[in-house]
This record gives structure tokens, C-alpha cells and sequence, in this order.
């Protein structure tokens, strides 16, 4: 399966976390792919727990050209890295890429002038499942008419 991630910078709050553990063990399977945008927060904290799976997965790191967010340590742990480019288009690029997005936003509702919330819509107009990690806990798994 090829997963793409979308994030907030916050960080992962203790529901989400356990929810993404649980996920993880659950969905993910020896060989999957993973596209995430190697910046602090989620990406970082999503590359770290897929590094430490109990099997092989494959990441493929998509680098905002903006470098101030970047991680570079897990920037340098990407088995395949792209060109960076401006955030959206990123963005864009890792939907492109996966057959279902994994969202990780810091709110409940969506919100304007968000990339992880942009990424999500253009998500769905791109008719892509997706699994929305919600601040409670929860998971809102949607698909799409494929």
C-alpha cells in the first residue's frame, strides 16, 4: 500500500498518538510505502514509529523548500528523497503519490489557511480514502467513490 501523511506541526497529543500505534499495527504491512514532508511535528514523530515497526516499511521524503521546518535527521533517513518544493505543491505531490492519506490535523474542523486541512480537501477532490486522527482519539476513516 502507498500512504501518504499529512500534519500538523504541533506535535501529536497522547490520543492521537495511541490512536497511530494502533493504526499502524493494524494497517500496515511488511513493504508499504510511506510519502511525508520530513518536517517537524508529526512527521517527524509518524517517521520515528514507522523506523521502529517490527518490519520493513519504505519512506519517501518530500522536503518543503522553505527549509525552517525541515527535520534533517529524519530528512537523512528518507530511503528516497524528491525535490523539494513550496508547500502546497508538496503537499499535492505526496497526495499524488499514495493511495490513501493518513491526516493528523490540530483541530476538530476544518480550518482556512491550513496546509494539512488544504491537503485533506484536495484529498478528497482527488478521490483519494482517508483516515482523519482527530484530537480525541478518534478516526474517521472516509472513502471515496473509486
Amino acid at each position: 500500500m502507498r500512504w501518504g501523511i499529512t500534519v500538523t506541526r504541533r506535535g501529536l497529543n497522547r490520543y492521537q498518538d495511541r490512536s497511530l500505534d494502533f493504526f499502524l499495527q493494524r494497517h500496515v504491512e511488511t513493504g508499504d510505502t510511506f510519502h511525508h514532508g520530513c518536517c517537524l511535528g508529526v512527521d517527524s514523530e509518524l517517521h520515528r514509529k514507522l523506523r521502529g515497526l517490527s518490519f520493513d516499511v519504505v519512506i519517501i521524503g518530500h522536503p518543503p523548500s522553505n527549509t525552517s521546518q525541515v527535520d534533517e535527521g529524519v530528512l537523512g533517513d528518507c530511503d528516497k528523497v524528491r525535490k523539494p518544493l513550496p508547500y502546497l505543491e508538496r503537499n499535492w505531490k505526496i497526495v499524488q503519490a499514495c493511495r490513501k492519506l493518513l491526516v493528523v490535523p490540530g483541530e476538530f474542523t476544518e480550518q482556512r489557511r491550513s496546509g494539512t486541512w488544504a491537503t485533506y480537501r484536495y484529498s478528497i477532490k482527488q478521490k483519494k480514502p482517508h483516515h482523519v486522527f482527530l484530537p480525541d482519539g478518534r478516526v474517521l476513516m472516509e472513502l471515496t467513490d473509486e
